[in-house]
């Protein structure tokens, strides 16, 4: 996953990775990201990387921490193991995930 900022005059910045540690963008397949009102929440869709499951895919959740983002945590939304989920969205008030 990268990330690009606009600046006051429209132009784009160059995509830069979204972590510099390794804790969003792995060896899986990561996509479909969710930022909070604030951006400082990034929930997001990780695929083929999770121990508990070789291809199903994942909602993850990430705080902004200083400069970086913390650890990514998966949501538990189940314990049904044929269910995949992905492409999340976020309410305004953070209270309801789509």
């Amino acid at each position: 996953m990268f990330l690009t900022r606009q600046d006051r005059k429209g132009e784009w910045s160059e995509p830069a990775l979204a972590d510099a540690e390794g804790r969003i963008n792995t060896s899986g397949n990561e996509g479909a990201p969710a930022f909070n009102a604030n951006f400082t929440t990034l929930y997001y869709t990780r695929c083929g990387n999770s121990e508990d499951s070789a291809s199903n895919c994942q909602i993850l959740v990430v705080k902004r921490s200083g400069r970086g983002w913390g650890e990514p945590q998966v949501l538990n939304l189940g314990k049904d193991t044929a269910v995949t989920n992905g492409h999340p969205a976020i309410s305004s008030d953070e209270l309801t995930l789509i």
